[in-house]
């Protein structure tokens, strides 16, 4: 998506940097040589590496995929032990290497308590930049208000998740909207017993288990560089990078 234009515009080249922890080096080798091959217009180049300065050199937006799983009998407390250690190090090397300007997207739950250690340990990345992706929270929302009201998900809008990856998560559906041949309605006012969303339609999206990112214009723009962090094992697709 990345490679095609889908995130930055189609007419913004783009340079990759993937990392990956080494025991994923052969398969992250392989992700880069299928990029190659899929000869992207906008893809300027691509840096394959287990070395996580060398992949924050330069780059310009960070999206962090990678974190630590949690295993069956690890309190949470434990995965953000091993968490801390692995955005501190990532944040470190972002901070010595990173271009001024970085933006920082933290999509590795819990989000934000990542985003959170990312930003103590690179203080000149500028907090404004630094921003988390609870994504498959808000689309559990998404779906259970489709549900419930017996629409299409893509139908309903303006869903809003307060709060980090886990039971006190906030899913906040007051200003949400149902999109209309005659126009937008109002998600409460279509819930005919008058419940909230957010405390009861809702409440079980945070008790869900955690799943396993003009034709000349483009002459006049310079590649941006993107480093992308993952874990092998943490995602449904453990390199976000190969979509």
């Amino acid at each position: 998506m990345i490679a095609r234009g889908v995130m930055l515009g189609s007419d913004q080249p783009v340079i990759l940097h993937l990392l990956d922890i080494p025991p994923a080096a052969e398969a992250l080798n392989g992700v880069k040589m299928e990029l190659i091959d899929a000869a992207f217009p906008l893809l300027k180049g691509v840096v394959a590496t287990t070395n996580v300065e060398e992949a924050c050199g330069g780059v310009n937006i960070a999206i962090m995929v990678g974190g630590f799983p949690r295993q069956e009998g690890m309190e949470r407390k434990d995965v953000m032990s091993k968490n801390v250690s692995i955005y501190k190090a990532q944040a470190s090397a972002l901070e010595q290497y990173a271009a001024a300007d970085c933006k920082v997207l933290v999509v590795a739950n819990p989000a934000n308590t990542n985003a959170l250690i990312l930003k103590e340990f690179a203080p000149s990345i500028p907090a404004k930049n630094i921003t988390c992706l609870t994504r498959l929270d808000h689309n559990r929302a998404l779906g259970r208000i489709a549900q419930r009201l017996n629409i299409h998900v893509s139908d309903v809008k303006n869903v809003i998740i307060w709060g980090n990856h886990s039971s006190t998560q906030y899913p906040d559906a007051n200003h949400a909207a149902v999109i209309t041949q005659a126009g937008e309605n109002s998600v409460k006012e279509l819930v005919a017993d008058g419940c909230t969303m957010s405390s009861s339609a809702l409440c079980s999206s945070g008790e869900q288990p955690s799943s396993k990112p003009g034709s000349c214009r483009a002459h006049y723009l310079l590649p941006v560089q993107l480093v992308i962090t993952s874990m092998t094992g943490f995602l449904a697709l453990p390199r976000f990078a190969s979509v």
